[in-house]
């Protein structure tokens, strides 16, 4: 199988990855559905990084982005209503659940998911192109290159305030999901692995108990909460910076310097990224 037919193989796999849970969302057919439809997107979103050169490829990744800015708010509230259900807040969780439920079911129907379905469409013909143009050439220094800019932006940890918390769990998501659709250009040793995945397990922890703290303003009911979610975010952080700590160790970067060269990259953070 040619290099153009094995990426358009995993391009359709993504989309049939994306339909399932688009339907399972809006059929409510179970609490992970909308999980899963964001995860699929930014394994998409993995594979495509360095395929946007082509325009085609580009307006993918760009629906595909709307889509997680646009479903941000949906998982933020799925999360807090669990957490306010797990506190017996039943009436303040059955509220939100049912927006999160209205809100998945008008995914079909939306602009967004058009958008996305239609960039789907032009995707195969526009990577052969690309392949034939010999723009996939030097892929694999590109991704190094990469990488090495990215471990340099992660050590230290940039994790003083939440804004910072969270550019850096977005970089170290993106570094996962670009790893896992790449791992031949980017072997990673096991242990590296899951240092970045416990990375970003404590820092979406900390995301979820700001945002649920943020939340006490405006609804005074959930007040009772506010001193458990502090102390709880304030130990999500403590526990990012430990594995930060491990992170810059393993990577022997302590005097300004990233050394393991078999390791993946993601691209500079921006605005228009800031999706959970």
């Amino acid at each position: 199988m040619s290099r153009a037919e094995a990426l358009i193989e995993r391009l359709f796999a993504a989309e049939v990855a994306f339909l399932h849970a688009l339907a399972r969302s809006a059929a409510l057919t179970d609490a992970e559905a909308l999980h899963d439809l964001r995860l699929s997107l930014r394994h998409l979103r993995g594979l495509l990084w360095p395929l946007r050169e082509d325009a085609a490829l580009a307006d993918l990744d760009r629906a595909a982005l709307a889509l997680l800015r646009q479903t941000s708010a949906l998982r933020d509230t799925q999360v807090l209503s669990t957490e306010l259900s797990r506190l017996g807040l039943h009436a303040e969780a059955g509220a939100r659940q049912a927006w999160v439920e209205e809100g998945c079911q008008a995914l079909p129907a939306s602009a967004v998911v058009h958008d996305l379905l239609r960039a789907f469409d032009g995707a195969p013909p526009a990577l052969r192109q690309a392949v034939r143009a010999g723009r996939l050439k030097g892929l694999k220094g590109r991704l190094r290159r990469h990488l090495r800019r990215q471990w340099r932006s992660l050590c230290p940890l940039p994790i003083a305030s939440p804004e910072e918390q969270h550019v850096t769990r977005l970089r170290v998501k993106r570094l996962r999901y670009l790893q896992a659709s790449y791992p031949r250009l980017m072997p990673m040793a096991e242990p590296l692995k899951a240092l970045l995945q416990g990375l970003q397990s404590a820092l979406g922890d900390a995301h979820d108990l700001d945002f649920w703290c943020r939340q006490v303003a405006g609804d005074p009911a959930l007040r009772p909460a506010l001193a458990g979610w502090r102390e709880a975010k304030a130990q999500a952080v403590a526990r990012a910076r430990i594995l930060g700590g491990q992170l810059e160790q393993q990577l022997g970067s302590s005097a300004g310097r990233v050394t393991p060269a078999r390791v993946p990259a993601l691209r500079r953070v921006d605005a228009g990224d800031q999706a959970r």
